[in-house]
């Protein structure tokens, strides 16, 4: 069985900075939207972005998976259905697969096994808050 490094089989990107706002025409997925690991969506914050720069590349689509790497829980999350304008907080490492046949459900299912989620607490960097890092 072949070995593969996450960046190999996927692109991992972070969110940009948004400012937040009721009347906000993004959807913002934060740590307390997140309840045994399932999004929810109707308690989704909202958003702007006030930069010039294109935020399109950044929303997250059904399959993609969100991974916590930061804090003292890390755990992965599929965005399991479309939503118009999603994006996460920058806690969030945001994965979208690449290759073809890889479900994105087999992949969470490995970043949040028990040895997976002991490796990035064992690999994890900082004294209060835990970070992982993009490279691993």
């Amino acid at each position: 069985m072949k070995k593969y490094k996450l960046k190999e089989i996927s692109n991992i990107f972070l969110s940009p900075s948004l400012t937040e706002m009721e009347d906000g025409d993004i959807l913002y997925i934060k740590p307390k939207n997140i309840k045994e690991n399932k999004i929810s969506y109707n308690e989704l914050s909202r958003a702007i972005y006030d930069k010039n720069r294109n935020i399109e590349k950044y929303f997250l689509k059904k399959g993609d998976i969100i991974f916590r790497a930061k804090g003292t829980n890390f755990y992965a999350t599929l965005i399991d259905k479309d939503v118009e304008r999603l994006i996460s907080s920058q806690i969030f490492f945001n994965i979208r697969i690449t290759i073809l046949d890889l479900y994105p459900e087999f992949l969470l299912l490995q970043l949040n096994n028990k040895y997976n989620k002991q490796y990035f607490e064992e690999n994890s960097h900082g004294k209060i808050v835990k970070i992982i890092k993009k490279e691993y």
